[in-house]
């Protein structure tokens, strides 16, 4: 918040805006579903998106600061959309250590529906926490296609697969190469199960659906990790959440919006200079990573440069259509 306070326009000194700052995260409001709607204003209008649900969480002295976060996969760097503090009850203000439960994960993806619609769902993806009989239950009620990954250990009817666990299931899996069993009983529901062994891993990539599955259902997974990417910009690779040394669910909540609003500008610097500008691609002897890439430290930086020419532009920055 110093680097901001020592950027806003005018002759007061920073430490009168920071305190300026500091009375925003205090007094004012931060309409959520505005700010929804602004962040999903990169995302392609034309087809709809792959959501990935996890959580970022971090302890500041006794306080836990822990965050369960819906976004949309965009060019290997998700947006988030919607979020929720967790607590240790409904209406509290002191954060819970820990996994989210059935009904925080179903609080989320309900805002998200009577924002944009299940037609703006094309699946959801998540990880080996978000599992669970009533979870699973509710998203097939809904009809909402999801790709969720499994624990390897997890215990099979060995009467309908023959074999004890999951990891014992694809033991026999070659390296990249897709199984798939078709329906099959996990958490009480009929879910499709598949995966694919990594010839990076000897542990498998398994998933369940309430979709048919293919080699392309693995790739659709694969983009939730764009969500991670994110949780990497926003704290230790870029905006330094952690180090803001602010706590309590109002306060979170209002940060997470503004540091969102600063995320999505900065990818569309880095889009803006990588058009103008291009990133030269490596020949395959000197890099495996082709077209190289910056890091979001630069597109961060190329964000901060192009507000300060705004500074002296008397015209309106942003239109709002």
């Amino acid at each position: 918040m110093q680097k901001v306070a020592e950027n806003i326009e005018g002759n007061a000194m920073s430490g009168s805006n920071y305190r300026r700052i500091q009375r925003i995260f205090k007094d004012q409001k931060v309409d959520m579903e505005m700010t929804a709607r602004l962040l999903s204003t990169i995302l392609p209008d034309n087809e709809p998106w792959v959501l990935c649900m996890d959580r970022t969480n971090w302890q500041l002295g006794k306080n836990n600061i822990n965050l369960l976060v819906l976004s949309a996969a965009y060019k290997g760097m998700a947006i988030p959309l919607i979020w929720s503090f967790l607590t240790t009850d409904a209406t509290g203000d002191v954060g819970k250590k820990g996994n989210s439960n059935d009904m925080q994960r179903r609080e989320l993806m309900e805002r998200f529906v009577s924002l944009f619609g299940k037609e703006r769902i094309k699946t959801l993806t998540a990880d080996r926490e978000f599992i669970g009989k009533e979870w699973f239950g509710w998203l097939m009620q809904e009809d909402i296609p999801f790709v969720i990954r499994i624990r390897n250990n997890l215990l099979l009817n060995q009467d309908q697969l023959d074999a004890r666990t999951v990891n014992d299931l694809f033991a026999y899996v070659r390296k990249n190469e897709f199984c798939g069993f078709g329906k099959t009983v996990l958490f009480e529901q009929e879910l499709h199960l598949g995966g694919i062994r990594s010839s990076k891993s000897d542990e498998p990539l398994v998933v369940v659906s309430n979709r048919p599955m293919d080699k392309e259902t693995i790739a659709t997974y694969r983009k939730r990790w764009e969500i991670e990417t994110m949780f990497g910009a926003l704290k230790s690779k870029g905006f330094n959440f952690e180090e803001s040394k602010i706590h309590g669910k109002e306060k979170v909540t209002k940060l997470m919006a503004f540091l969102s609003i600063s995320f999505m500008w900065s990818i569309l610097a880095g889009e803006y200079r990588q058009n103008d500008k291009p990133i030269p691609l490596k020949k395959k002897t000197e890099s495996k990573n082709l077209p190289d890439q910056e890091p979001f430290q630069t597109w961060s930086r190329v964000a901060q440069e192009r507000i300060s020419q705004f500074k002296a532009q008397k015209e309106g920055v942003f239109r709002v259509a």
